[in-house]
């Protein structure tokens, strides 16, 4: 018998998901991360990561924590942290971000700024 038991690690946290065929219009604020993989068109605001999968597509307005960018769209996008956009990805509108991390084979067309601290 142990004296120092390894704990089992946390549950990761919830999310809010827009699943592949889901086509969703509205206003959405959230403090969990956000995954669509369906449509979602209005506005996002979240304290978390907000994550548009390979099929997913976003229009709209969004103010989040951080963004991985893997799906299509048209948005305002103010990100407080980092944002990535994946290879094959679209993206058309303005974005603020502190950390821009793009792949090759994404396409990016739009104003960009560098949000200061």
């Amino acid at each position: 018998m142990s004296l120092f038991k390894k704990q089992a690690p946390p549950p990761p946290p919830p999310k809010t998901l827009f699943e592949k065929g889901a086509r969703v219009e509205g206003d959405l604020r959230s403090r969990t991360k956000v995954l669509i993989r369906g449509f979602y068109k209005g506005t996002i605001k979240t304290s978390n990561k907000l994550e548009i999968a390979e099929n997913g597509r976003f229009e709209g307005s969004a103010s989040v924590a951080e963004l991985g960018w893997a799906g299509s769209g048209e948005c305002n996008l103010t990100v407080l942290g980092a944002a990535r956009f994946s290879a094959g990805s679209s993206w058309k509108g303005e974005l603020s971000t502190r950390k821009l991390t793009v792949e090759k084979g994404a396409s990016l067309q739009g104003m960009l700024r560098e949000k200061k601290s």
